[in-house]
């Protein structure tokens, strides 16, 4: 006689508008009215029973409180149960919603006599397009806490993003070009003296223009004398006593000059003439996509630098406004709060900028707004909040028909320490911070879900095994869309965990910079056929080991950033073994403005052992290729086609890597804190070369072991270099004497001709150079992004070429 167990499903139904939690739950007839009671009701089934929860469409509010779904919830945790929960069956999504809706009914003009005290702050221009809404008067209780640089209460408007009143507006320019005024920087050499001193503030006469630039005056006197810069008519640019635009001579005193088209740089002394040092001239500095910039900051470390914007003098009379900016560098941006004088154009701000040295500081001429203030409310999509009068002004599009404002501050769904769980068709909206977590879980799934209009990250999902991001949408995310984290970097245990056919807008809108859309972390995981577009900052973050990354794309990323990857990793040297092929990276222009670039692939740092194969990078406005001081990296098969400077490589692992332990750049430390034994298995078996490593980071940073920090072994051969628009190959600080090979590459004088670049066919005509070097793979873009399949044949034939470097690499 066979033995044979019957499994049974169990189906539970969640309806809040018709259901009651003293039902039985079992039917669409008599459902539950909560999915927290649903979930409560898990004890009581049978072993073995597979659990579905069907959830109506319609609203599902967590203000202030989790759905958890964790091991002490579900049945008998050593038997096997797998829990799904899902829309109902032909019916529209839930929406598991943070945040409450503000009926349009409760908004009411702006009033001189209701808002006496807001109401002379307010622009006479835009009163009539203001409205107002009174937050005590809601029929649901609204929190606002407090203002905080992040996470505070946001607007939403038919699921726009409406963004705190500031100035300038955001992402206004000022084609005129025109400022109110400049600031002459003293020489960068702090021991050269400025003879006469003539750093400070210029104002421009904008009745004079010299070569179409206006005549800049300064505006105090120097020894008596007031000096004007300007640009002449042979491109000239000077300083001088001169206010006509000519060429000064010896009885004009004093005076620095040179020749060049932009404004920017050092002018030379004509030390004949009396000058001596070298002045520095800023960019003109106008507004630049919702920036104004620092004037001039004397001390990197201090907290207080100078403004040139006049409309910022008004401000003297708060005691401190709001101010946000990239203070030093692009990859870095940070909110303050700051004291205006006015009679020196000077703000002190509240706090240091920067956490740790390669991020501390601040800089002249680095762009910043300021925010939360009533008097900058005149623009639709802007608000301001009043929190002592609980009262909400906003400049409302016309016709807007759902406002919404986010509420809560915990995770909508946290999934905990449980095995078997999907989560599938569910809409998660209007956190104040993350939406839904997943932590130490495995076998588990979440897929064809949509994140959108959260404070922070919209998910994080960590386990061993086997999980899965799959077919999920992303939109207007505080920072992260999604980070996958699987398999255990100490053992090199693989997660096997896939992040693949995701789409994610416009990410990371309240974390602008080191956010990336999509994140992967771990071992022997994958990210695969996704498509990132709009994102401030990176599109692909990895950090792991033995990571595959393939048929994604990125299009328009880094839009507020420089010197930022569309894939990006680095100081690590426990991330190896990765995999990044039949990629395609485009169309990124960054922030713009002079010295702000983009990156394709970007192997930032030092970031060794990876293989990079069939991927596309094209017109970028910055570089295709990054390789920073990496070793046995291997790059080939790749296209490089209309970017600045094709490749870019450098040796600044030599001079950048710190011993002080704890450091980010300290790479020996950073191994032993991810738990990394590198002299015995798995990784002295896997990834050899790391056990023959100097044993400390003060042996490593002697001179006879420096070459560890450099690109050896190294091979970069059988790319198309193509319309590269500066240079096709940058070697700097010599890297080009470690690299073991740099040989049969294309560059932009050779013909390479593409069938249809403009619409994404990257496939070469026979007259290309690349084929007389009988190394080249064809790669079709057809099977890159959502809802397409790897190109197996393509992979199988390339995998034992691959194969063959990994063990050479080793």
């Amino acid at each position: 006689m066979t033995n044979f167990t019957l499994i049974y499903s169990r189906d539970i139904y969640v309806d809040n508008t018709s259901g009651k939690d003293t039902n039985p739950g079992d039917s669409k007839i008599f459902p539950f009215e909560s999915l927290q009671n649903a979930l409560s009701t898990l004890k009581d089934t049978p072993p073995y029973d597979p659990i579905t929860i069907y959830v109506k469409s319609g609203y599902y509010p967590f203000i202030n409180k989790t759905l958890s779904i964790t091991h002490n919830i579900l049945p008998d945790p050593s038997v096997y149960h797998s829990l799904t929960i899902t829309k109902y069956p032909n019916e529209s999504p839930p929406v598991i919603t943070g945040g409450v809706k503000l009926p349009i009914s409760s908004f009411r003009a702006f009033d001189a006599t209701k808002d006496a005290k807001q109401y002379s702050k307010i622009q006479s221009k835009v009163r009539s397009k203001i409205q107002v809404c009174d937050l005590n008067n809601q029929y649901n209780k609204i929190e606002l806490g407090i203002l905080e640089a992040t996470n505070s209460v946001e607007i939403f408007v038919d699921e726009q993003r409406y963004h705190l009143a500031r100035y300038p507006n955001s992402e206004y320019t000022d084609n005129t070009h025109s400022t109110d005024r400049i600031y002459v920087l003293p020489p960068t050499d702090n021991t050269t003296l400025l003879v006469p001193n003539i750093a400070g503030y210029y104002f421009p006469l904008k009745e004079v223009m010299c070569a179409n630039y206006p005549l800049f005056k300064s505006e105090k006197p120097i020894l008596g004398i007031h000096y004007y810069l300007y640009k002449n008519t042979t491109n000239y640019w000077t300083i001088s006593s001169r206010f006509d635009c000519g060429i000064p001579t010896q009885k004009d005193g004093a005076y620095w000059t040179i020749k060049r088209e932009k404004i920017a740089g050092a002018l030379n002394p004509i030390e004949s003439s009396g000058a001596h040092g070298k002045p520095i001239l800023q960019d003109e500095n106008y507004v630049y996509r919702g920036n104004m910039w620092t004037a001039y900051a004397p001390d990197r470390y201090g907290r207080t630098f100078y403004y040139s914007d006049n409309i910022i003098d008004k401000y003297a009379q708060y005691q401190e406004i709001w101010l946000r900016g990239y203070w030093l560098i692009f990859a870095h941006d940070q909110i303050v709060r700051g004291k205006v004088d006015n009679s020196t154009r000077k703000i002190t701000v509240d706090r240091d900028f920067g956490k740790n040295p390669d991020f501390q500081g601040i800089m002249s001429g680095r762009p910043f707004y300021i925010f939360n203030l009533l008097e900058e409310l005149d623009e639709e999509g802007e608000y301001y909040i009043d929190y002592e009068d609980k009262k909400l002004f906003i400049y409302l599009k016309e016709n807007a028909a759902k406002i919404w404002i986010t509420q809560s501050t915990f995770n909508l769904i946290h999934v905990y320490n449980v095995t078997n769980v999907t989560i599938k068709n569910i809409i998660f909206e209007y956190a104040r911070k993350n939406l839904v977590h997943f932590t130490l879980v495995n076998n588990s799934k979440i897929t064809n879900c949509t994140f959108r209009h959260c404070g922070l990250r919209a998910l994080y999902f960590s386990g061993t095994h086997n999980n899965n991001i799959t077919h999920n949408i992303f939109y207007d995310t505080g920072s992260e869309a999604a980070l996958l984290d699987c398999g255990n970097i100490s053992t090199l245990y693989n997660g096997k965990c896939y992040l693949e056919h995701n789409y994610a807008n416009s990410s990371a809108q309240v974390y602008f910079n080191f956010v990336p859309a999509f994140s992967i972390k771990g071992v022997g995981n994958f990210m695969k056929h996704n498509l990132v577009e709009n994102t401030p900052h990176i599109a692909f973050y990895h950090g792991g080991a033995k990571i595959e990354i393939s048929y994604n794309e990125a299009r328009n990323f880094c839009t507020r950033a420089s010197d930022c990857g569309a894939i990006y990793s680095g100081t690590h040297w426990e991330f190896v073994g990765n995999e990044i092929k039949n990629n395609y990276f485009h169309d990124s222009v960054g922030f713009g403005k002079e010295n702000s670039y983009v990156i394709g692939l970007y192997l930032d740092d030092n970031l060794s052992h990876h293989i990079v194969y069939q991927n596309v990078v094209s017109n970028i406005v910055g570089m295709c290729l990054v390789l920073a001081s990496g070793r046995s990296n291997t790059v080939f098969n790749n296209i490089f086609f209309k970017c600045k400077i094709g490749f870019s490589g450098n040796s600044k692992g030599v001079y950048r890597y710190h011993t002080t332990p704890g450091m980010f750049y300290n790479l020996l430390d950073t191994m032993e804190t991810s738990g990394v034994d590198r002299y015995s298995p798995p990784w002295s078996v896997q990834f050899p070369e790391w056990s023959k490593l100097p044993l400390t980071s003060d042996e490593l940073i002697k001179e006879q072991n420096l070459h560890w920090l450099v690109m050896e072994n190294t091979d970069i051969y059988c790319n198309v270099f193509s319309g590269s628009y500066n240079m096709d190959y940058r070697f700097l600080e010599n890297c080009d004497k470690y690299i073991r090979r740099f040989e049969m590459n294309t560059n932009s004088s050779q013909t390479t001709t593409f069938y249809d670049y403009k619409n994404g066919d990257f496939r070469m005509r026979k007259n290309s150079q690349i084929y007389k070097y009988k190394c080249w793979k064809e790669i079709s873009l057809e099977n890159i992004g959502i809802n397409k399949e790897d190109k197996t044949v393509d992979i199988l034939e390339m995998s034992s070429c691959v194969a063959i470097l990994l063990l050479l690499i080793l």
